[in-house]
């Protein structure tokens, strides 16, 4: 089973020693103690886009694909901007 504990971290904060003491039950309804490394939010993302410009150019811009759009409903719905 997995679960996600949301917690607002320092920005200076390293991903690589960052961790978390949980005390769980497990099936028995025993205490254990769990440590668990810390894994940074997934950032929203944004497709780049190259558009012809007039004279054959390339003019890139940001513009969010149906999959953006998914990813990023699910990154607001875990840090619960939209659905407190």
């Amino acid at each position: 089973m997995k679960a996600i504990l949301v917690i607002d971290v320092p920005d200076d904060y390293e991903t690589k020693t960052a961790i978390a003491i949980v005390d769980v039950k497990n099936e028995k309804e025993e205490g254990v103690t769990a440590m668990c490394s810390l894994k940074p939010m997934p950032l929203k993302r944004e497709t780049q886009v190259a558009w012809q410009g007039i004279g054959g150019m390339k003019v890139p811009t940001h513009e969010p694909s149906e999959y953006d759009k998914g990813w990023n409903d699910c990154v607001n719905f875990l840090e619960g901007e939209e659905y407190d």
